[in-house]
């Protein structure tokens, strides 16, 4: 079953703790055999659900839709940022802490 992504979790971890902002924070490339991981991470205005009706986990997307959405959330964004962790790293690490790697990167 499809469901709309909404930022409930987001606002209220916002709310109960006195937060001015809550990044949301992903991966790609932990399930490849070769090459980096990448991670993103984005802090959307509180009424991003409005502006980003139709954005929904990328996987249930269309390369065409991705490509067209990213541009909207971009616009829509207070901040993001990229990060990742080379494949030397990930071989030197491993992939969970090359994840974490690249997600701190992704926050810096």
């Amino acid at each position: 079953m499809k469901t709309t992504p909404t930022l409930m979790y987001e606002n209220a971890l916002a709310e109960r703790y006195g937060l001015g902002y809550v990044a949301g924070l992903d991966e790609a490339g932990r399930g490849a055999l070769a090459g980096p991981v990448v991670a993103a991470a984005v802090i959307l205005p509180p009424d991003a659900e409005t502006t980003l009706r139709g954005v929904n986990d990328s996987k249930q997307l269309t390369a065409v839709t991705r490509e067209t959405l990213f541009d909207r959330i971009i616009a829509t964004a207070i901040a993001y940022g990229v990060g990742a962790a080379t494949a030397q790293e990930i071989d030197a690490e491993g992939i969970l802490p090359a994840t974490r790697l690249a997600m701190m990167r992704a926050l810096a």
